[in-house]
């Protein structure tokens, strides 16, 4: 449970260039996939130090046992990542649109209150999500990045994988 909890929000590794807020994260990332420069999305995964880092700034337990496991593991799980990353990128076509055609809207923030233990004594974290509003001619579609995560005042992933939307017109 404790390693399964610290894989939800740590799925990943790498950054010296995190956004100071959500929206210009939103904007980087989009921009990103535009360009066809993943590395700029890569630059925003957490290490496996910065993973533990938060994990110990929540006060998720792990014993000797998980702490070693999560280090083994983790870097495969920021490989199959990147790897979902490069698929978003190639598959735009089969979900409607070319991303080099595309035009920045906006990005929209939300955040919720998430237990992290069982234990009540310990505090609840923040997790907030961000959805990337974009055009392609004159459809609207939304990026959503589940669990984007503040550590240092700087925004990284948190490991959800991204889904793209068309937003549904109401042509009342």
């Amino acid at each position: 449970m404790k390693l399964t909890l610290l894989f939800i929000f740590l799925n990943f590794g790498i950054s010296s260039f995190a956004q100071n807020t959500v929206a210009e994260l939103g904007k980087t990332i989009y921009l990103s996939f535009k360009s066809g420069d993943l590395e700029r999305i890569y630059e925003h995964i957490l290490s496996t130090e910065q993973s533990i880092q938060l994990a110990e700034k929540w006060d998720v337990e792990m014993s000797e046992e998980d702490m070693i496991k999560f280090k083994n593991v983790y870097p495969e799980r920021v490989k199959k990542y990147k790897e979902f990353c490069v698929q978003l990128l190639l598959n735009d076509s089969t979900m409607g649109f070319r991303w080099v055609e595309t035009e920045y809207k906006n990005s929209e923030v939300s955040q919720k209150k998430l237990k992290i233990s069982e234990d009540e004594t310990k505090n609840k974290i923040d997790v907030t999500n961000l959805i990337v509003h974009f055009m392609y001619k004159n459809k609207e579609f939304k990026l959503f990045i589940n669990s984007v995560i503040e550590l240092d005042e700087k925004w990284y992933l948190g490991g959800s994988n991204m889904v793209i939307h068309e937003v549904e017109v109401d042509n009342k």
